[in-house]
């Protein structure tokens, strides 16, 4: 009993610090894309153009929280641990696709900044993520699990079925 709550109190404690690692690392991220935004608000008061910076900063500041998000945050936590090779293949084409979203979303800031046709980088990004829920979905079940399980456990004999068309005649 006594090794069941330690087990226990280990595991609560590891959540939170998981938590923690979590939070920290999407403020991180958040942070960066803030820096972005921030600079956008500078060079619109200050009527300065935002030119090759812009575009630079942008790309980086996607790069750097797609790295944040879906690189360092599943390894900060170990969310592999435990996972089948299937779930993390269908993660790391989840993680790709987010990727080429990010760079299509950029492609789209960049162009609508300098007025060329961004058309393509709104299409790259809404097409990454309409597909990439799939791939998360396939991430976080246990459907690999249920049928494993389904394998192990004995077929179960069909029973025949029932013809009772005549209990009505029988009973009067």
């Amino acid at each position: 009993m006594e090794n069941e709550n330690n087990n226990t109190q280990i595991s609560t404690e590891l959540a939170r610090t998981y938590q923690r690692r979590r939070r920290i690392i999407w403020a991180c991220a958040f942070a960066v894309l803030a820096l972005v935004v921030v600079y956008m608000v500078w060079c619109a008061v200050h009527k300065t153009g935002m030119g090759i910076t812009y575009a630079v900063m942008l790309s980086a500041a996607l790069a750097i929280f797609w790295v944040l998000t879906d690189i360092v945050s599943p390894i900060a936590v170990h969310a592999f641990d435990g996972r089948s090779q299937r779930q993390k293949n269908a993660y790391y084409k989840y993680a790709a696709l987010e990727l080429v979203g990010y760079a299509g979303l950029a492609y789209f800031g960049i162009c609508a900044m300098s007025n060329r046709s961004s058309i393509y980088g709104a299409v790259a990004f809404l097409i990454a993520t309409v597909n990439k829920r799939r791939f998360l979905d396939e991430y976080v079940s246990d459907k690999e699990d249920e049928e494993t399980d389904a394998e192990d456990e004995p077929q179960a004999e069909a029973e025949p079925a029932d013809n009772n068309e005549n209990t009505e005649e029988d009973e009067s």
